[in-house]
């Protein structure tokens, strides 16, 4: 289902763009929010107030479209390296596997209130670009966004076994034991009759409880 992407009537589109992601500097996790429109603004998402920096035309982002089903939704957005706040984002900010949200925005064009506020896309930053502009033009930045459902169709690791982790590791027997894991039964407060070595089974021997004789008195 696509979302709407042109003015209809009385209701003027706008786009939000939320990244999460650490500072390069400092290492702590920090945000920053972009939108299409021209003025700094504060935008109230699931009850938290957030400030979105006005990046204008030099912030876009394709059709928005929604899909059904395991099929991972990439996104591409755009962005002109020249704002300051862009800038920052790019080279001040480790945006490697970032999470992501976008948001649309509906206004009245004549008293500029904002109608209503949905999120349309929540993943992650899958690849980012930069390229040089040609002469005359700016540096822009191309970002991969990957939708949260990626995370349902990553496969499972595979068991650590000793044959696998050999592979892997050489001569290391970490995992020898891997597969009797959980089936070698441990005695604690009892007494046991028999071991691997005496009963020539290869599996521990019949457990003996202690039990007070009936009756009492020796």
């Amino acid at each position: 289902m696509p979302f709407p992407t042109v003015t209809r009537g009385p209701i003027t589109t706008e786009r939000l763009l939320w990244v999460t992601a650490k500072n390069r500097s400092t290492g702590a996790e920090e945000t920053m929010g972009l939108w299409t429109g021209q003025d700094h603004r504060t935008f109230n998402v699931g009850g938290v107030n957030r400030d979105y920096f006005g990046a204008g035309t030099m912030l876009s982002i394709d059709g928005l479209v929604s899909r059904a089903g395991l099929n991972v939704q990439m996104q591409t957005i755009t962005l002109n390296v020249l704002t300051p706040e862009v800038e920052q984002l790019l080279r001040g900010y480790d945006t490697r596997q970032a999470p992501v949200e976008l948001h649309l925005a509906l206004f009245n064009p004549e008293t500029d209130a904002l109608q209503s506020l949905t999120r349309v896309f929540r993943g992650w930053m899958d690849e980012l670009t930069i390229s040089a502009g040609a002469r005359g033009k700016d540096a822009v930045a191309t970002a991969m966004l990957a939708a949260s459902s990626r995370e349902l169709t990553r496969t499972v690791q595979v068991f650590k076994s000793d044959e696998s982790w050999r592979a892997r590791s050489g001569d290391d027997r970490f995992f020898r034991h891997a597969d009797r894991s959980g089936s070698v039964p441990v005695f604690w407060g009892m007494k046991r009759r028999g071991t691997v070595e005496e009963n020539g089974a290869g599996r521990p021997g019949p457990v003996v409880r202690s039990t007070p004789a009936a009756g009492g008195g020796g």
